[in-house]
């Protein structure tokens, strides 16, 4: 089972798309809380994204998360991030398997009882490189001491290969 990966056939984002990725407006797009907002992408960077990453980016979005994410599952199957800032020097993302459950959880599922939670694999991503994340998979952030910012796209596809450019055939579930 894929819990994640790098995507380093892709290209880097341009470093001018990365300053001040997101429109902040509430308006436009998806999730705001204490801890995490998913802003629109500009429109200059989603138009990059379509040409360079995916043509399917209804998903699209630029994510800031100022505090610890606890235990979750997104509404979207699979998320292709790129970091633009990690949020501190020690920031992990655990993929975690509730006890007694299945790995891949329903979308938007929340982890009520996390004594049973067995972590599976933790991981710290880097800047500048595309990852993949199977996000229907209980995942959590932890040590954000400052502002992590993501550029993101989601796909809710069985099989997100074959909504990225260069990936399209080349793995299958």
């Amino acid at each position: 089972m894929l819990l994640y990966q790098y995507l380093d056939a892709l290209p880097p984002v341009p470093a001018h798309l990365t300053i001040n990725p997101e429109i902040p407006d509430e308006s436009l797009i998806g999730f705001k809380s204490n801890m995490y907002a998913r802003w629109a992408p500009k429109t200059e960077l989603k138009d990059w994204i379509f040409q360079n990453i995916s043509e399917d980016i209804r998903l699209a979005g630029v994510q800031i998360i100022t505090d610890d994410v606890p235990m979750h599952c997104d509404k979207r199957k699979w998320a292709l991030n790129y970091l633009v800032e990690t949020g501190g020097d020690q920031v992990i993302t655990g993929f975690f398997k509730l006890r007694g459950q299945p790995t891949v959880q329903p979308p938007a599922a929340r982890a009520k009882y996390v004594l049973g939670a067995e972590e599976i694999v933790k991981t710290t991503f880097v800047t500048g490189r595309w990852h993949l994340l199977n996000t229907n998979v209980m995942h959590s952030v932890v040590g954000v001491t400052g502002r992590r910012v993501a550029i993101t796209v989601g796909f809710n596809e069985d099989n997100p290969f074959d909504c990225i450019k260069g990936y399209q055939g080349l793995a299958s579930f």
